[in-house]
């Protein structure tokens, strides 16, 4: 039986948690363990990020100037595989 890891794998949606710390703007710092489990997991899957073009930010709370707070929350990730075979990318919008 052929391993799960070496077929193509494609997760997308809001996982209501950005991956790094850095994925803010605007918020309250995110502390490293909060981002801790969701990297293990995509890690552990042997997943990334696929390329995208369009906004980096994919959540926003719409409030202008000072009060703006966005987030990458929405992603598309793959493993090596899916990137091999298939050439695509993931495209967002604005937040």
């Amino acid at each position: 039986m052929q391993n799960c890891t070496s077929k193509p794998w494609c997760f997308m949606g809001d996982f209501n948690n950005v991956l790094y710390t850095n994925e803010i703007l605007g918020c309250d710092v995110v502390h490293p363990k909060e981002v801790e489990d969701f990297m293990d997991c995509v890690v552990s899957a042997g997943l990334f990020d696929m390329k995208f073009t369009g906004f980096f930010y994919t959540w926003s709370n719409n409030a202008q100037g000072v009060h703006r707070k966005m987030s990458k929350i929405d992603r598309v990730l793959v493993n090596a595989t899916w990137n091999n075979i298939f050439l695509s990318e993931a495209s967002f919008t604005p937040p």
